[in-house]
């Protein structure tokens, strides 16, 4: 999935939650222009444990 998502030709966003640890291949991520936003107070289900950051970063208003 990772793959598919750094060649895909739109902008993209990769969500992760703050307590999720660090995020393997981050470097690569950056490096094809994936945006990585954190969503503060969430670990691995960032849209269940906090919905309203997850909606905003979504949206595009980080």
């Amino acid at each position: 999935m990772r793959t598919l998502l750094e060649g895909l030709p739109v902008d993209r966003v990769f969500l992760q939650g703050e307590h999720s640890g660090e995020l393997a291949g981050r470097r690569r991520l950056v490096a094809a222009r994936v945006r990585v936003l954190t969503v503060p107070g969430a670990e691995h289900d960032v849209m269940y444990d906090n919905p309203d950051a997850f909606a905003a970063a979504a949206a595009g208003a980080d």
